[in-house]
């Protein structure tokens, strides 16, 4: 009952970015489930960098983004991951004219050397997902705004 009390605190704007971050994880999960990766860079659009949020503003809108898109996808019946994660909250940043940069970079498992591969969101120099364990991974590539 914890979870659903603290929900219940939440703020009207802060519940319907909850509840829209689940509608674009499906999105995100639907569209790398069907899409071929030269459609999903399309949909991430072009490399580089981005200059982050402009203002206090977007900055928390930003930030209230990734924690939405970050707790939704934790209870959400479908996998999603890093790259759903940062596919959704991609699309919700982009929705509100905030720009950011998709990173994807990749790794060798500890255990047995498998190549691992993890992807994260940032607005300028702030992370908006995918940031813990990030920096086991050398990025290969970015698409940005």
């Amino acid at each position: 009952m914890g979870k659903l009390a603290a929900f219940r605190r939440l703020s009207t704007a802060d519940r319907f970015l909850y509840f829209e971050a689940v509608g674009w994880l499906a999105f995100a999960a639907t569209a790398k489930g069907l899409l071929s990766y030269k459609q999903v860079k399309r949909l991430l659009k072009a490399r580089g960098e981005d200059p982050g949020p402009e203002g206090a503003a977007k900055e928390e809108k930003a930030r209230r983004i990734g924690r939405s898109v970050t707790v939704m996808s934790k209870y959400v019946p479908w996998p999603s991951l890093c790259l759903v994660q940062a596919i959704a909250a991609r699309i919700m940043l982009r929705l509100r004219g905030i720009p950011s940069t998709v990173y994807v970079g990749i790794a060798r498992g500890e255990e047995n050397g498998d190549l691992l591969s993890h992807a994260w969101l940032c607005s300028g120099d702030m992370f908006i997902t995918g940031e813990e364990g990030r920096e086991r991974f050398k990025e290969i590539t970015s698409f940005r705004e």
